[in-house]
C-alpha cells in the first residue's frame, strides 16, 4: 500500500522535495516484488528494479514500452476478462507468463488494482516471479505420475507372479494327482504324456522363479556370465526338444545350417533366452500351429529367429516390449498374463554377448523374434 500511495501521489505533484521523492523512491526499488503502474493504454509510467531485473531491461527501456511489447502470452479474450474483473471489483489476481528481454519465458503472479484519478485510469500492480515455483511443481506433478504408474505396475506384477506362480503349480498337483490315483487306470503312453506335462510345467516354474531372482541380481549390476565354446545347434535343439510336449499341440520346427561354427557364449544363459522366446511363442500361437526356430551363419555372426503364427507385436511397441514389467496395449495380447520380466532379460542377456535382438513381421501372418550372436575370429570356421 506504501508503495501504491507513493506512487499516486507522485503521479500528481505531492512530492515537492528531491529529498522525500528520493526516500520512497528507495522505498520502491529495495521492495522484493515488482512494482508497475500502466495507464490506460498500457502505456509503463513507473516500474521498479525488482521488475526491471526480472525482465532483464532497463528502467529507461521499459518505461518507452507498452505492456504489448512484453508480449503476454494470454489471448485477448483473457486480458478482456482481466480488465472487466478490475474495473467490476477494484482488483485483480492472476497468474500469466511474460516474456523477457532474454527471450525467456517467465510465470508471473500479478495483483493489479484500479484507480481513477484526474479522469485518468491509472493500473498498480505488484508482479512476483513463480516460474521457479512452478518448475518444482511441474517436476513433483511428474514424479507424482511416474510414482503412480510404478505403483501400478507393482500391484499389477504382484497379481501376475501370483497367477503365473499358481498356474503350473495347479497343473503339477493336477497330473499328480491323477498319476497317484489307483482308481483312475491310465495306459503307459498316458502315464508318459502326463509326466511330460509335468516336467514342463515344473520347468517353468522353475524358470519363472529364476526370472525374478535375475532381474533383481541384474538391477545391481552381479549377474555373472561364464563364456565357453558351445556348438549353437545343438544347444537350440535340445531346448527345443524340452518343449516338444506341450498342451497345445504345437509343433517345433528347427532348420539349420550344417556348418554352423562354435560360439563363445554362457550356455545356460543363451538357453534362457531360447526358452523364453519359445515359450511366448508357444503363449501367444494358435492350437496346433507350427513354430520354427531357424539359425544361420550371416558373415561374422549367427542369426537366429523363433517364428510363431500368432498375433505380432504392434509396430510402435516393438522397442517397448524389451523394457522391464512392459506389457502391450494390444487387447489380443494383453488377453495372454505375464510378469513383464523375460523380454527385459532377454535383451540384457544377448546384448552383454555383443548382439541385438529385434521384432519382425512374419508375413502372410505370425510374430518373428531375431537375434544376433557375434562370431569371433577365432571362431569362424
Amino acid at each position: 500500500m506504501v508503495l501504491t500511495a507513493f506512487s499516486f501521489l507522485k503521479m500528481h505533484g505531492y512530492f515537492k522535495q528531491k529529498k522525500e521523492e528520493a526516500k520512497y523512491r528507495n522505498i520502491i526499488d529495495t521492495a522484493m516484488e515488482g512494482f508497475t503502474i500502466i495507464d490506460s493504454n498500457g502505456n509503463f509510467i513507473e516500474v521498479n528494479k525488482a521488475f526491471c531485473n526480472m525482465l532483464n531491461y532497463s528502467r529507461e527501456q521499459i518505461l518507452k514500452m507498452n505492456i504489448k511489447d512484453l508480449d503476454i502470452v494470454e489471448k485477448d479474450d483473457e486480458i478482456a476478462q482481466h480488465i472487466y474483473r478490475i474495473k467490476e471489483y477494484g482488483h485483480d489476481k492472476f497468474e500469466t507468463q511474460i516474456k523477457g528481454g532474454n527471450g525467456m519465458i517467465i510465470n508471473v503472479e500479478v495483483s493489479i488494482s484500479h484507480m481513477i484519478q484526474c479522469n485518468k485510469d491509472l493500473y498498480f500492480s505488484f508482479v512476483r516471479d513463480v516460474t521457479q515455483i512452478r518448475n518444482i511443481e511441474e517436476v513433483l506433478g511428474k514424479e507424482n505420475i511416474r510414482l503412480k504408474a510404478l505403483n501400478d505396475i507393482k500391484s499389477e506384477f504382484i497379481s501376475v507372479v501370483a497367477h503365473d506362480l499358481r498356474t503350473p503349480l495347479t497343473s503339477i498337483i493336477g497330473f499328480a494327482d491323477t498319476l497317484s490315483n489307483k482308481k483312475i487306470k491310465l495306459t503307459e503312453d498316458k502315464k508318459e504324456i502326463f509326466l511330460g506335462y509335468i516336467k514342463e510345467e515344473s520347468n517353468r516354474l522353475g524358470r519363472l522363479i529364476s526370472d525374478f531372482l535375475d532381474i533383481h541380481t541384474m538391477e545391481e549390476g552381479k549377474l555373472e556370465f561364464d563364456f565357453k565354446k558351445v556348438n549353437i545347434g545343438v544347444l537350440i535343439n535340445n531346448t527345443l526338444r524340452m518343449h516338444s510336449i506341450n498342451t497345445k499341440g504345437i509343433r517345433l520346427v528347427f532348420e539349420f545350417e550344417q556348418d554352423l561354427p562354435e560360439l563363445s557364449l554362457d550356455k545356460d544363459r543363451i538357453r534362457q533366452v531360447l526358452q523364453n522366446l519359445i515359450e511366448n511363442a508357444i503363449k501367444y500361437s494358435p492350437q496346433n500351429s507350427v513354430v520354427t526356430v531357424t539359425a544361420k551363419k550371416n558373415l561374422n555372426e549367427v542369426q537366429i529367429k523363433v517364428i510363431d503364427q500368432g498375433p505380432c507385436v504392434p509396430k510402435d511397441e516393438r522397442e517397448k516390449v524389451f523394457q522391464k514389467f512392459y506389457r502391450s496395449e494390444s487387447d489380443v495380447l494383453r488377453k495372454k498374463r505375464g510378469t513383464g520380466l523375460g523380454l527385459s532379460i532377454v535383451k540384457m542377456v544377448i546384448e552383454k554377448h555383443g548382439g541385438k535382438i529385434w521384432v519382425e513381421d512374419n508375413f502372410p501372418f505370425g510374430c518373428c523374434f531375431v537375434f544376433n550372436l557375434p562370431i569371433n575370429d577365432k571362431n569362424m570356421h
